[in-house]
């Protein structure tokens, strides 16, 4: 960090917290940068947290910007390791590389992903970060098949496996009607949901296909749960409110 370029502006009030019976008071500080002609102007350069009885900071936090002002690594001082996050940006200024390093003096990569984006810009593949680039097999964490007019996931699929492929469906309002994860249908899907709303979009009603299970809600006028009923498992539930909407019961 250039001498100079960073100021301490404020101290943060502090939190006691009952650690036994001594309070510990825990005081947060943000460093920013104050020279002009940087880029980074205005921006978190190092944010400090300490406690009474420590002889060191218990987090300290570096932040580093590209040119751009963007934020290109994240490195967490946290005493017996640190961790550090890397940023990299494609030349739409998206995101589509992320490294994860663990260590003292950051030696271990311990996750690394990168972002593949489909013609409309959204993130359609998260893949494990390697050298060759390649995003099959073993290295593809997720892909999204589908999408509807309102940009909303109706198909996506987790690592290279057609067995955990999940659909959804929605309504004229863009509300979740179904879900349904694996090959199948019914008991013999990973997941299998069935939802109805009331006129609010309050969710009325859930069916577990897989299992058979029915829920229902009643909502009041302030869109608040008020009861829950089931054809399975334990009672019935009743809330109600007090006229503080603190809930009672």
């Amino acid at each position: 960090m250039p001498s100079g370029s960073s100021e301490q502006i404020f101290i943060s009030g502090f939190e006691a917290v009952s650690t036994g019976t001594t309070a510990v008071e825990v005081t947060d500080k943000w460093f920013f940068d104050r020279d002009a002609g940087s880029t980074k102007l205005g921006l978190v350069l190092r944010t400090q947290r300490t406690a009474t009885g420590t002889s060191k900071p218990v987090l300290t936090s570096y932040f580093s910007y590209d040119n751009l002002g963007r934020l290109s690594n994240q490195l967490e001082d946290i005493g017996p390791g640190d961790y550090s996050q890397a940023m990299f940006y494609d030349s739409l200024g998206r995101v589509n590389r992320k490294t994860v390093f663990y260590g003292l003096g950051i030696t271990g990569l311990i996750q690394g992903e990168q972002y593949r984006f489909n013609a409309r810009g959204y993130a359609h593949q998260v893949c494990n970060d390697n050298p060759s680039n390649d995003c099959t097999g073993a290295n593809l964490l997720h892909t999204l098949k589908l999408q509807n007019a309102r940009g909303q996931t109706s198909e996506e699929q987790h690592a290279s496996l057609a067995s955990f492929t999940s659909t959804r469906t929605y309504d004229l309002l863009g509300r979740v009607q179904s879900i349904t994860s694996g090959n199948a249908s019914g008991p013999a899907a990973l997941q299998d949901w069935l939802l109805t709303h009331d006129a609010a979009g309050n969710v009325s009603q859930r069916w577990n296909k897989r299992r058979n299970q029915i829920e229902d809600a009643i909502y009041d006028r302030l869109d608040r749960m008020t009861s829950i009923s089931s054809n399975w498992g334990p009672a019935n539930l009743a809330l109600s409110f007090d006229q503080l909407g603190n809930d009672v019961q």
